[in-house]
Order: C-alpha cells, then structure tokens, then sequence
C-alpha cells in the first residue's frame, strides 16, 4: 500500500477509508494533498478487495477548502490557476468513475472545494455539528470541484444559486432538508454509522453496484427511453452473471449470499 503524508489511507473487511489529514488547517486542500487524494482514489479503486469506501477528515474540520495560504497561491498565474483545477477535476472525476460506492462523512467544516468534494460521494451522511458553505463570492473566485453541476442537481437552480451567490453557512439539519446530504447523524455516532453502512454496502455484488452507480450518473444527462434503454442492457449482462445465480440459489435456500464479483 502506498505511503501518504497529508492523509491516511485504512483498509478492512472490504471497506477502505480516506481520513484527510491535515487537522491544524483544517484540512485545506494544497497541491499535495490534493494530488495524494488522487493517488488514493486510484489505489481503492483499483484494489479488488476494496468494495466501498468512506473519505472523512481529522480533526473539525470535513475539509475547508483550498489552502490560501500554501506556495501555489502566492505564486498564482493562469498557468497555476489551470494546473490547480486540472487536478481537482481528477479528484472529482476519479469518485464519480470509481465503480465503487464511495460515503462522505462529513464530520465538521465542509467549505468550498472540500463541500464540493463531500458531494461528488453516491451518499452523503452529515455530523449534526457539520457546516456546508460555498464562500467563493467572497474569495472572489468562481466555484470549483464540480459545484456547478452538483448543486444545481441536489437541491435545485434556485437554491444552488442562493447558496452560489450568498455564500451563506448552512447547518447540517438544513442540508438534509433541502437535500444536500442523504441524512444527518448525531456527531458521536457518525464513525460507527458509516462504517456499518459501508460494510453493508461492500457486501453486494459489486458488478451491480457498479453498474448501477455508471446508470444513476447517466441518467442525470439523459432522457427517459435512454434510461430505460440502460436499465435493459444493464439488466440482460446482469442475468448472465454468477452473482444473479448466487443470489437466486440464496433466496431459495433462505440465506445470505455471497457475492464474488463474477
């Protein structure tokens, strides 16, 4: 397994976690841990043992963002600008792509980048103590990390554009309100929570999580009879599988399957 500086990479029973590491600055995303955020995603994603994973801060902090204060920023032009947003789309492309379900726990601060970050996850669970806020109006920047498609799809054009435009915190009861979030857990109870649900998760046929999670995102850019078009060559590849077998014999013999990914 590879060695990271900024972030700590666990992986057990099947679940792999990604704890951003950089508590004394609230894990403001730099050019080095955003490149080690790469370089993880790579490594779950291609590691065959691995079918969920969580990515969670340490500390108070979810993420904050970007690190004004890092080298990159001091030394800012159109060339750095353009390198920076290169390897966030990486980040966010490398989520969506992985076909594996991937939680946020958002345990603190979700700010900016590290907002957008949390919500390029399939599922997201909230701390109660969690904050969500979009201040690029008052970084004067424009926003980054995918905002632009993920709000708008989360919670609507007028609400994304409030909260684009405003820049205002929300808390986390109104995250799951207007759904930002897919639910919201007492603080203490967040870790056990998304583990237990990721271990629910990786016990599926990751060949129809998979699937599944390529169909959802598809959908989100298509029209009806292209998604039903998806459902039913997802569905003819899926019936073939050793995995719709296993599931088949389970349900007669009234046991859990156990799925092998063929």
């Amino acid at each position: 397994m590879t060695s990271y500086k900024n972030l700590i990479l666990k992986k057990e029973d099947r679940v792999a976690t990604i704890i951003l590491n950089r508590p004394e600055k609230l894990n403001a995303l730099n050019a080095e841990l955003t490149e080690e955020i790469i370089r993880a995603v790579s490594e779950v994603g291609q590691d065959d043992e691995v079918r969920a994973v969580i990515i969670t801060g340490a500390g108070r902090a979810f993420c904050s963002g970007a690190d004004i204060s890092s080298p990159d920023f001091k030394a800012m032009s159109p060339a750095v600008s353009l390198k920076l947003m290169e390897k966030a789309s990486q980040v966010v492309m490398g989520i969506r792509n992985m076909p594996k379900p991937v939680i946020a726990a958002v345990n603190g601060f979700a700010v900016g980048g590290g907002c957008n970050l949390a919500l390029a996850g399939d599922i997201v669970v909230a701390s109660e103590e969690a904050k969500f806020s979009q201040p690029y109006v008052f970084r004067g920047l424009h926003p980054d990390f995918g905002a632009i498609y993920f709000l708008p799809r989360l919670v609507g054009f007028a609400k994304a554009s409030e909260l684009l435009l405003t820049g205002r915190v929300i808390e986390a009861n109104e995250a799951d309100r207007i759904g930002l979030v897919s639910r919201v857990v007492p603080a203490d109870q967040l870790e056990s929570v998304t583990r237990e649900l990721a271990t629910t998760l990786a016990k599926f046929s990751p060949l129809v999580v998979g699937m599944m999670k390529a169909s959802l995102q598809q959908a989100l850019a298509t029209d009806l009879p292209t998604a039903l078009d998806c459902e039913a060559k997802a569905q003819s590849i899926l019936f073939m599988t050793e995995d719709f077998k296993e599931a088949t014999a389970a349900f007669m013999e009234k046991r859990e399957p156990i799925f092998k990914g063929k």
